[in-house]
């Protein structure tokens, strides 16, 4: 793209300043190659490339690597698959939800803490490929994934990418939970990933009522009236009168 066309683009673009309504993004002929051909299908996106910090490993019976991995490098494949990413996920991006606003908050204001406040993201890959120089290390695992789906985490995902885009945001800072799951050693790999896809967004409901709990006077109510025999129910359980 030429000066003068990136330039007419970005003067239309900042009409929509605090809107993600229209975006412009730059691709070359390798990464545009590897989006068209990896296909926006169950089957994952191929090539994809990230270093995972402090990596955790399970061998057996299924390959999978569990630790952090750089806002910046998720910024990376974001950009060069988008939706791709979570072609397998229940769900698309749902844009500017109140929860996602405080994902993306937490990821521009308060990088260093979003590994703390966030469940990350879970992925699988139909083949994992672990650089053999960082095999054993306990501080990093570089490694190609083919056939990678993103399918826990997409509002994670989205949310993240748009905190990291603002100004004065700092990426590398950003780190995120991450566990990856290979099916190479799955006899059914289908099935195996639509379990864990299942298993991985499947939970019972939380509603405003259930925050309730973290107020510190439910817990000094509770214990006035334990004084009297009488059971102070504001936590959800299995005894819980309906």
């Amino acid at each position: 793209m030429n000066e003068d066309r990136r330039l007419a683009i970005e003067a239309f673009q900042a009409k929509f300043n605090d809107s993600d309504f229209l975006s412009l993004a730059s691709y070359s002929l390798e990464s545009l190659h590897r989006y068209l051909t990896s296909g926006i299908t169950s089957r994952g996106v191929n090539g994809v490339e990230l270093e995972i910090l402090l990596p955790s490993r399970v061998t057996a019976p299924y390959p999978t690597l569990s630790g952090q991995v750089r806002g910046s490098e998720l910024i990376t494949i974001y950009e060069a698959y988008r939706e791709a990413l979570i072609a397998s996920n229940i769900r698309k991006y749902k844009g500017s939800t109140e929860v996602n606003e405080h994902i993306a908050k937490t990821a521009h204001e308060y990088p260093e803490k979003f590994f703390y406040l966030n469940n990350g993201l879970t992925a699988y890959c139909h083949r994992l490929n672990q650089n053999p120089r960082d095999r054993g290390s306990s501080e990093r695992q570089r490694i190609t994934a083919n056939g990678f789906s993103i399918v826990n985490g997409a509002q994670t995902l989205g949310s993240l990418v748009k905190g990291l885009r603002r100004d004065g945001a700092r990426p590398d800072e950003c780190l995120v939970p991450i566990k990856l799951i290979s099916l190479a050693a799955s006899a059914d790999d289908e099935d195996f990933a639509k379990a864990i896809t299942r298993s991985t967004n499947y939970q019972n409901t939380i509603g405003p009522r259930d925050f309730v709990a973290l107020q510190d006077q439910q817990s000094q109510i509770a214990d006035t009236l334990a004084l009297e025999s009488v059971t102070y129910h504001f936590k959800d359980a299995e005894d819980t009168p309906v």
